[in-house]
């Protein structure tokens, strides 16, 4: 064989064998190969075991590396986290609206430090929300509501400064809402996040007035349906980003802070039943409220004011009290 030729045939084969060769990192393959081994129900085009290469869906890949999984709602059943936090280069995980994935987030997933966006809606995870959920320091999205994650809310997730959307609702979450006092975090810290959505918990002790701040850009503050007491804070007054706001179904008590009237861009307030007292808020400057639900609680007063007829955006007001306005 000429030299020529036999360069060009060495060429030829060292191009097949770089096609054919596996394009997934080779710890990334491993940890996804075994969780097809551990998953029922996994996608069926789950073939091979090149999972970058063979397009398995629900994997993206950069340069050979696993950086997304975004498998919400594919019926998946298993215990899924045993191997995930080795995969170093993961920044979307996504894995809502399984029901049937279950167990606890292990210690380890403060090692996916590259992670964004944490979606884990609708599954079936129990367990405390490990403090080293605190390392993932370029998550902005974190929403594990609708799970059964019990223990308190880890102060820790006051280091996630980039954090855009907070959702832990519809847990059995307990214990007071973590705020800092200098040696660590709490949720006080995380003025860039636009919602905070801790409702349906069990959450109690008093709703701290540090939590909120005028630096904060707030615009849902969703802690319904838990066991808070205690008076509403005069610093949510000063959060003027606010748009939704929801109280209702706590133990809270005393009046209502005369600064809410402050809250320009509200547009929901829900504060029934609970153990308010005193006279009702003065709304006026609310001019894009839409929903207003003061009911069951103990205001003294029996007839609706007239600064209501003033909430031209008003479509829903419920107060449980007579219908004589003065």
């Amino acid at each position: 064989m000429e030299p020529g030729i036999q360069w060009l045939f060495l060429l030829i084969v060292f191009v097949q064998l770089y096609i054919v060769a596996a394009v997934t990192n080779s710890s990334d393959a491993a940890v996804l190969n075994a969780l097809k081994t551990e998953y029922k129900n996994f996608p069926p085009n789950w073939l091979g075991s090149d999972p970058c290469g063979d397009g398995w869906v629900g994997i993206g890949c950069t340069n050979s590396r696993v950086t997304s999984i975004t498998l919400a709602n594919m019926g998946l059943e298993g215990q899924v986290f045993s191997d995930i936090p080795s995969l170093t280069e993961l920044q979307t995980l996504d894995l809502s609206y399984n029901k049937r994935l279950t167990g606890s987030l292990p210690e380890k997933i403060g090692n996916l430090t590259k992670l964004t966006i944490l979606n884990l809606i609708g599954c079936g995870f129990t367990g405390a929300i490990p403090d080293t959920i605190g390392n993932l320091q370029q998550l902005t999205m974190l929403s594990l509501n609708s799970n059964r994650f019990r223990g308190r809310i880890p102060p820790s997730i006051g280091n996630l400064l980039k954090l855009y959307w907070l959702d832990l609702a519809d847990n059995q979450l307990e214990g007071p809402i973590p705020v800092s006092d200098g040696t660590i975090p709490g949720l006080d810290k995380l003025v860039r996040t636009n919602h905070f959505h801790l409702g349906q918990n069990k959450l109690s002790g008093e709703i701290p007035e540090q939590i909120f701040s005028s630096n904060m850009a707030l615009v849902h503050v969703l802690f319904d349906s838990n066991n808070l007491s205690g008076p509403i804070p005069s610093t949510l007054g000063l959060v003027k980003s606010l748009q939704v706001i929801r109280f209702d179904n706590n133990s809270l008590s005393g009046s209502v802070p005369s600064n809410l009237n402050n809250l320009t861009s509200l547009q929901e307030l829900y504060l029934s039943n609970n153990n308010l007292n005193g006279p009702l808020p003065n709304l006026t400057g609310m001019s894009d409220l839409n929903n207003l639900d003061l009911s069951n609680n103990s205001f003294n007063t029996s007839v609706i004011p007239r600064w209501v007829l003033s909430l031209s955006s008003l479509t829903t007001l419920y107060v449980h009290l007579s219908f004589n306005i003065v």
